[in-house]
């Protein structure tokens, strides 16, 4: 298959340190099995747009009178954008990892919210903490931006950093129509909750990285809990665990080049036996062709993929090129 996905944001500053956020974007992924958030090949740089453009961001985000305050509001804001994803593993090609194993947290939840974070000045770092909101559903009149039923989304993060390691907790709380992003099991519609269910989703994320690029990569690692209260329906979300592990060198071979593995267990159902839970793999070779070219052949594989036939082990690949301009 060949396909695309483009993006074209528009960023207006009117001090200098704000930021007015337009984005434009289309793409022609089908849902799968690379463009749909409920399959476990789900890519980081895939959605289903059918040749559509379509507006996916607007926000605005502002420092406070507090220093280190950054405080932000949109009709079409992600909870990621607002919050720091705390990893050192940066592929870009599985959305499991690109979300740093946490599909729990940090869902990538869209919609119109707010939210404020704080960084710690200064150039040894210091501690980060924040908190946001997200209504999917916020648009939708007969609903409103607080009503449970509009998709909500609560995300608090506390963690402390420097340049070369990190460490952070981050917590969510999700009612009815909000997802644990990347599910396997055999309930769960792709973790989507059901009519009166709510989650509350918790990680743990800490990463090192060394001064130098050499044959020591960084380290990333995440555990994740997810459970779920509420009348379980069959398709309903229930509890479960994710973790991931990821190695990143830098430079290989040729500077601005990068490669890496990670390997993680996505959000398997409590309900799956032991035998039935899946474990991921990716590995991937960054080959950076000019400063805003670069290509990605990747490969990656999933053991006991409920989302697909027979439960079956599945390998995939790809050829991603990335222009920036």
């Amino acid at each position: 298959a060949f396909n695309y996905d483009l993006r074209l944001s528009l960023d207006t500053s009117f001090t200098g340190k704000d930021l007015l956020k337009t984005r434009l974007r289309t793409g022609n992924f089908s849902t799968q099995p690379f463009g749909s958030s409920s399959s476990l090949f789900k890519l980081d740089k895939a959605e289903t747009y059918a040749n559509t453009v379509t507006l996916d961001r607007l926000y605005y985000s502002f420092p406070a009178l507090a220093k280190g305050v950054t405080l932000t509001a949109g009709a079409l804001v992600r909870n990621t954008e607002m919050a720091w994803v705390p990893t050192a593993y940066k592929s870009d090609i599985l959305d499991f990892f690109a979300v740093a194993g946490a599909p729990g947290v940090y869902n990538k939840a869209t919609g119109s919210g707010f939210g404020a974070q704080y960084v710690q000045p200064g150039k040894k770092g210091g501690f980060v903490a924040g908190i946001n909101y997200v209504a999917q559903n916020g648009n939708d009149s007969t609903k409103g931006e607080f009503d449970a039923t509009g998709a909500l989304n609560t995300l608090v993060q506390l963690g402390y950093r420097t340049p070369q390691a990190g460490i952070a907790f981050g917590y969510r709380n999700g009612t009815e129509g909000t997802r644990i992003r990347t599910f396997n099991g055999i309930l769960g519609n792709g973790g989507t909750l059901a009519a009166n269910q709510t989650s509350n989703n918790y990680a743990i994320n800490a990463y090192w990285q060394p001064k130098k690029s050499g044959i020591i990569p960084s380290v990333s690692g995440a555990y994740g809990w997810n459970t779920v209260s509420g009348t379980a329906t069959p398709n309903a979300a229930t509890n479960s665990q994710t973790w991931m592990a990821g190695l990143q060198w830098s430079d290989v071979f040729v500077k601005g080049n990068a490669a890496g593995f990670a390997i993680g267990a996505p959000g398997n159902a409590a309900s799956l036996q032991a035998d039935q839970k899946a474990t991921m793999w990716e590995a991937f070779y960054r080959y950076k062709v000019s400063d805003n070219i670069s290509v990605t052949p990747a490969v990656f594989y999933v053991s006991n993929n409920q989302g697909f036939k027979n439960a079956s082990d599945n390998y995939g690949g790809v050829i991603q090129t990335t222009f920036r301009f």
